[in-house]
């Protein structure tokens, strides 16, 4: 894949992420991670974010991976409803043969859908906290279809480097950073954390495209702040 094709779907993939806003917040989303047709580790960390009607399509056993076309088992890591948004995550059961063909799927309108393409190859660096992430006050903009609520986490991460699966209270997600900046919460129209979510300790751990895991920091809730007056917000959701 070009170097501008892979910027190019992890800009994408940072919007559906932590921004599925949009004009119409009752039409559906999907999102997958890994970014399509990277290479990947033998232990992948495969992530599936649904938001408005798509999330029905995240049925028992409804997605599919396969390895030079063969059904490959996995096992689940999490499935965390948040503010109209479901997110699910696995990993193969064993590690997958370097060389293989993958292909994520799952039933859209009755047939099964392709959603994603990889390739096995060696596992990337572990990744780690260059400096420490630092939690600021919980924000809260009102927009045409509801309000974006989230607390602004500085990372210091590249935007194409490793994302982070946050744990808060009993919901996980796995986040990508955009400038730099994680938003815990939600946004316009649905996000990974409710508000509620919000008085808890935030647990964060750095993974890489190739699926390998870094280090983990936690930090404590974030500061709260006034919700504010009615008026619309020019804000850019998160």
């Amino acid at each position: 894949m070009s170097a501008l094709r892979t910027g190019l779907s992890l800009v994408l993939l940072s919007l559906a992420l932590t921004a599925p806003a949009a004009a119409d917040c009752s039409a559906g989303h999907t999102a997958v991670w890994p970014p399509d047709g990277i290479d990947v580790g033998p232990m992948p960390l495969l992530v599936l974010t649904l938001g408005g009607t798509h999330q029905a399509r995240l049925t028992d056993n409804a997605v599919r991976l396969t390895a030079d076309g063969k059904p490959v088992p996995l096992t689940a890591l999490w499935r965390s409803a948040g503010h109209d948004q479901l997110q699910a995550a696995w990993r193969p059961a064993k590690p997958l043969r370097e060389g293989a063909r993958l292909r994520l799927s799952l039933p859209v309108d009755g047939q099964r859908k392709v959603l994603a393409r990889w390739r096995v190859n060696e596992p990337g660096p572990t990744p780690r906290w260059k400096t420490p992430p630092v939690a600021g006050p919980v924000e809260t903009h009102r927009y045409g279809c509801g309000p974006a609520v989230y607390a602004p986490v500085t990372t210091g991460l590249p935007d194409d480097g490793p994302a982070v699966i946050a744990r808060v209270g009993h919901h996980t997600a796995l986040l990508q950073p955009r400038a730099g900046v994680l938003h815990i919460g939600h946004g316009m129209c649905g996000g990974p954390f409710p508000p509620s979510a919000l008085i808890h300790p935030l647990r964060l751990t750095l993974v890489d495209p190739t699926g390998v895991e870094g280090s983990t920091v936690e930090l404590a809730p974030p500061p709260s702040s006034p919700w504010p007056a009615a008026a619309a917000s020019s804000k850019v959701p998160p």
